[in-house]
């Protein structure tokens, strides 16, 4: 769990260092490459033992934040989208992202680990960028020696 810990305090550290501009002088709204993106986030049998956090975050090439849906409901306003083993426990076992504008650059942080007396769980992730798919993990097992890290940057 200490562990676990400090992966989320290095990932919530990395997120504001991954959308800090320090590159071109002037950029278009033709920087944003991506124009579309669906990222599906399944995890199965968590409960009281689980712990899942999953982060998405974006932005555009003049600064604007993305706007994200969520299951369908568009949630403007929310600089990132946080979920935890809380939203997985009840009927929702899966949970589908979208952008609802094109973006410069989108970050996706995954973390799982089971405490001593949890169950072991399942987590799967799937990231479609632009029409592709470009990352398909399915049915990760995270159990009490195998824990789960994910960071991926997308930005075309």
């Amino acid at each position: 769990m200490k562990r676990f810990k400090i992966y989320l305090f290095m990932t919530v550290i990395a997120l504001p260092a991954l959308f800090s501009s320090c590159g071109k002088d002037k950029s278009t709204a033709d920087d944003n490459k991506i124009k579309t993106a669906k990222f599906t986030f399944t995890v199965t049998g968590a409960a009281n033992g689980s712990v899942v956090s999953i982060s998405a975050s974006g932005n555009n090439t003049a600064g604007k934040t993305a706007i994200w849906k969520v299951n369908g409901q568009i949630r403007s306003g929310e600089d990132a989208i946080v979920l935890n083993a809380a939203n997985f426990t009840g009927n929702t076992k899966t949970y589908v992202l979208e952008i609802t504008e094109p973006l410069f650059k989108i970050g996706i942080n995954l973390a799982g680990e089971l405490a001593e007396s949890g169950t072991p769980f399942k987590i799967s992730y799937r990231a479609e960028v632009n029409g592709n798919t470009v990352k398909d993990e399915q049915s990760v097992t995270v159990d009490q020696t195998h824990g789960y890290l994910r960071m991926y940057t997308y930005n075309e």
